[in-house]
């Protein structure tokens, strides 16, 4: 199985390329009939889910709750390796009830937990660059995503039929 670790700024188009390696998958791997399996995973899921616990809607992302996600996620891993510890029990979980999952895409912003997920599954990891997007400046997690040496970044600052070309591309290289 392969695990890539995917970052980059709000709105960079993350999971749109995300979706169009999901889309090339038969046209890439077309030995494979449909067999290739691609599942994500958010290093943010065990925050989000405290965060609606406590009464947030679960979609509105102000600049307010995208730092009481980051507060509350830097709280959980400092007390519990909350994070860490849920991605582990994921990661068992798709093993051993889908053993068909061929790419396991994590979606991480903090650099020092990138490092250890990229050690722990041995991850490669990949920047979503995007100059028109939002790059909000008021968290931590935010702050800190271009802080890391990627092992690939795709810029996604064309049209999407672009993204589409590069997705197929990057499927190639790198699960080739």
């Amino acid at each position: 199985m392969k695990v890539i670790i995917i970052n980059g700024f709000p709105q960079a188009g993350k999971d749109t390329f995300v979706e169009l390696c999901k889309g090339c998958i038969d046209e890439v791997y077309p030995d494979t009939s449909g067999s290739v399996v691609i599942r994500e995973l958010w290093a943010s899921t065990p925050a989000k889910m405290a965060l609606k616990y406590m009464g947030w809607d679960g979609k509105t992302k102000t600049p307010e709750i995208r730092d009481a996600l980051c507060l509350l996620k830097a709280l959980s891993e400092s007390l519990f390796d909350w994070t860490m510890e849920y991605l582990k029990r994921e990661m068992a979980h798709v093993e051993l009830r889908h053993p068909t999952v061929d790419v396991v895409v994590i979606h991480c912003r903090e650099p020092e937990l990138i490092a250890r997920l990229k050690k722990e599954f041995n991850a490669i990891t990949l920047f979503i660059q995007r100059d028109s997007c939002v790059k909000y400046h008021t968290n931590s997690s935010d702050n800190n995503v271009c802080n890391y040496s990627y092992d690939y970044i795709v810029n996604n600052n064309s049209t999407i039929q672009k993204l589409e070309r590069v997705a197929k591309s990057w499927m190639k290289e790198v699960l080739g």
